[in-house]
């Protein structure tokens, strides 16, 4: 029997795309802000390739919103809700979810815009850590696996955005994830990208632009290397 063609009179925006395979073993949630928001070249697509490669037949699904924070919303047009807030819709919530890279707390640290018109301020390790800490549970109540990622440097960016203080928030935030047992694992980031002669700063042949936080082609690789994919089993 042929199927019924409708036309409809209205505009419709494709919010996801479900793939099923009798033979997918999951998901791969990845959980960011704009270090994996934006554009088509990102580690999200080099790590699903290597996956492909083993192969593991896991999804991975792509759940990065520029500006996002851990512990509020955004005060900026394209930041969306917090964090905690869209966890569970955007992450725990799809079917064949297994386990969620979390790469997150940058814009808490670097409130950049934010704090230049003086609506917020930058975020303390104390507030991070408890907002990741929080996340872990959530996820382990699902029995979804949480692996966290370490902030890289970024003292590169203008001083009026971020300075030494700051600095000392990311890396007590970074100090936690490696030594602590409240989530699954860590991916080490900050180590795939860190200039070993300065090592608050970005290895500037992996910057996009001179941003100073953003890294370009060869940065991304480093993120996807940076995945232990004999983690997902």
């Amino acid at each position: 029997m042929a199927s019924e063609v409708k036309t409809l009179d209205t505009t419709c925006s494709l919010n996801d795309v479900h793939i099923e395979r009798k033979d997918s073993r999951g998901a791969v949630v990845i959980f960011a802000d704009a270090m994996t928001g934006k554009g088509a070249w990102k580690w999200p697509a080099l790590l699903a390739e290597r996956l492909a490669e083993q192969p593991k037949n896991y999804g991975v699904i792509k759940a990065a919103v520029r500006g996002n924070h851990v512990l509020r919303d955004s005060q900026i047009p394209y930041g969306g809700p917090r964090v905690r807030s869209r966890f569970d819709r955007d992450a725990l919530e799809h079917s064949d979810a297994g386990s969620v890279i979390l790469f997150e707390g940058h814009d808490d640290i670097v409130v950049a815009v934010v704090n230049v018109l003086k609506q917020s301020r930058t975020a303390s390790s104390a507030e991070v850590i408890g907002g990741l800490r929080h996340l872990g549970e959530r996820s382990h109540r699902r029995g979804i696996k949480l692996y966290v990622v370490t902030s890289t440097p970024i003292l590169a960016i203008p001083s009026k955005y971020y300075s030494s203080e700051e600095e000392n928030i990311r890396r007590a935030v970074n100090q936690w994830i490696l030594g602590t047992h409240q989530i699954d694992d860590y991916f080490d980031f900050e180590m795939g990208v860190v200039d070993k002669e300065r090592p608050t700063w970005m290895t500037p042949e992996l910057e996009w632009r001179d941003s100073g936080s953003d890294t370009n082609n060869a940065g991304e690789r480093r993120f996807a290397a940076a995945v232990d994919v004999l983690v997902f089993g």
